[in-house]
């Protein structure tokens, strides 16, 4: 009804340049005609009436209002400039807008839109990730799995649905992450049979062996895939949301497992651009019924709020307009932009979008930092680094596992042993099966750690630390130790790498290992000697030793 009475009121007020003139027959043509456009339009993609002139219908209204005009000037050609007046008039006002809301008068507002930044330096200590939660399955492996696990289910439902993969949302769930996809209509036969989907499949973002869930037995109503009212977007454009963009719907569930729909709300703050998120709508797909949550108080269990596309928006408007319109193009100082995000859980438990800051040029890969969005409250932290960007990562584990017929995918930087370790899942070529993970240091791109899970590759990892000499501190334990015992067991692993030193030292109940850059005297330890380690205490059982010595072996005069 609403989108009909909207139709009708676009109808009638594009007829104005025909009355201007009197031309009441053409009026009525217009009025009924438009109505009649308007409805299709109107119903087919519901318009945001946030936007200056309401949007799509202001520029359907001044549509009407040219057609209109110059059908009236050539029936009455003496009354031409009259009948033209309301379409040339809707033509300036809207060309106005559009100037007044270009970057070129207004960059200070485009490149203030991401708010406050707080500043800080990537560190030993640092570790904006949550360690508990890495996340090892990519998204392009958990829609694969829950394809598969779909067509696997009882009942053969993968007949009549889909998951909707476009629609697949990495959120914690009960202090684990997954991905959450609904399941939707495969198409009209099917939505007008049964008028409902059974539930959603549910995949692990941590462990890769683990079987996917596939939740059924629920009676979703109000879906994308879905048509007439029932349509998601339609829906909500119907019950009170008309006057916002809606955008980044994202399928959720609660801690109890209640499934939602949330759907980010955004409004135009200079002209029709520059999204503000004013905060969510919440919707039961069963039943259709929504809750408005402002910014600010939106429910814990909700982890997107700030969509991608806008915060990937933000970061590149203040990278390029900081330092003005001119200075985009004339000059160019101290360009950035940022790549795009990805989705991640901090170690305070906080949903972050995740953007690499590098400068504004084709030839330059290198990375200056990294952008912190949290997704929920869209306060931003920037930690500034230096490394390869994730394409530079791909390019150097690609050429490790290619012969293989292997592939990375999805990289995410975490603080391994005070190094931005960059953690790579591998997957087969064509099929993306599992195949293992690579580990990679972005300030070494070129030394690549790999193993069948993540705990051997992270062994990987600490043989190339060890042998580079690399001092670093783990994340979860900052405390350098020294002890000083004797080497219970002592042996050295040769690889393409170069070779690798283990020894047990009596009393540590971790073995220690290191590499000849670390120390000249490593080749030369012998069970019995005594030696001072200096390590890192971590709960790791193999551990990197940052020095060595063999008291046993004094060199020098």
């Amino acid at each position: 009804m609403w989108i009909l009475l909207l139709a009708v009121a676009a109808g009638a007020v594009g007829a104005l340049p025909a009355l201007l003139v009197r031309r009441f027959g053409l009026a009525a043509v217009v009025a009924v005609v438009g109505t009649l456009v308007g409805e299709i339009m109107f119903y087919a993609q519901p318009p945001s009436l946030a936007s200056p002139f309401w949007g799509v219908v202001g520029v359907f209204v001044v549509t009407l209002w040219i057609t209109c005009g110059i059908a009236a000037a050539r029936l009455a050609p003496e009354t031409r400039s009259r009948a033209l007046l309301l379409g040339a008039l809707g033509v300036l006002a809207i060309g106005a807008r559009a100037c007044g809301g270009s970057s070129a008068f207004r960059a200070r507002e485009y490149a203030a839109l991401l708010g406050p930044v707080h500043a800080t330096s990537w560190t030993d200590a640092t570790q904006p990730k949550d360690p508990k939660h890495k996340r090892l399955v990519p998204l392009d492996l958990a829609r694969w799995m829950a394809d598969k696990q779909l067509g696997e289910a009882p009942g053969a439902i993968g007949s009549q649905f889909h998951v909707d993969d476009e629609h697949m949302t990495l959120q914690l769930v009960h202090d684990e992450l997954w991905y959450v996809a609904p399941l939707d209509f495969s198409g009209y036969s099917v939505w007008s049979s049964v008028g409902h989907t059974p539930g959603y499949v549910m995949v692990s973002g941590e462990d890769p062996n683990r079987q996917p869930k596939v939740v059924t037995g629920l009676s979703f109503r109000y879906m994308p895939d879905a048509f007439f009212g029932d349509e998601l977007g339609r829906h909500l454009w119907t019950h009170g949301y008309a006057s916002y963009d809606l955008g980044d719907y994202t399928f959720e569930i609660d801690e109890q497992g209640a499934p939602w729909w949330v759907v980010t709300l955004t409004k135009p703050s200079v002209a029709w651009w520059g999204d503000r998120v004013a905060g969510v709508a919440v919707l039961d797909p069963t039943t259709g019924a929504t809750r408005f949550y402002p910014m600010g108080q939106v429910p814990a269990w909700i982890d997107r709020v700030m969509p991608a596309d806008v915060v990937e928006r933000y970061i590149d408007d203040r990278g390029r307009l900081s330092g003005g319109w001119v200075n985009t193009w004339w000059g160019r100082r101290d360009l950035t932009t940022g790549q795009p995000p990805s989705f991640i859980h901090g170690s305070d438990g906080q949903p972050y979008w995740v953007s690499e800051i590098t400068s504004a040029s084709d030839r330059d890969s290198s990375l200056l930092g990294l952008m912190y969005t949290n997704a929920r409250t869209g306060a931003v932290t920037y930690y500034k680094a230096k490394g390869a960007l994730d394409r530079g990562v791909l390019s150097a584990v690609d050429g490790k596992v290619s012969y293989r017929k292997w592939h990375g995918d999805s990289p995410v930087i975490y603080n391994l042993y005070g190094t931005m370790g960059s953690i790579v899942p591998l997957l087969s070529d064509g099929s993306n099966v599992f195949q293992g993970i690579a580990i990679v240091d972005i300030s070494k791109p070129t030394e690549v750690a790999v193993g069948e899970d993540f705990d051997s590759a992270l062994r990987e990892y600490q043989k190339l630390l060890g042998q580079s000499g690399n001092a670093a501190t783990p994340e979860l334990a900052k405390a350098t130790k020294t002890i000083e015992g004797t080497v219970e067991r002592f042996a050295p692993a040769t690889a393409p790498e170069g070779t690798t030193y283990y020894l047990v030292v009596e009393g540590a109940h971790v073995v220690f290992t290191g590499g000849i850059a670390l120390s000249p005297k490593l080749a030369l330890v012998k069970t019995g000697d005594r030696v001072r380690v200096t390590y890192i205490d971590s709960t790791q059982t193999v551990v990197p030793m940052q020095k060595f010595d063999d008291l046993s072996l004094p060199l020098g005069p």
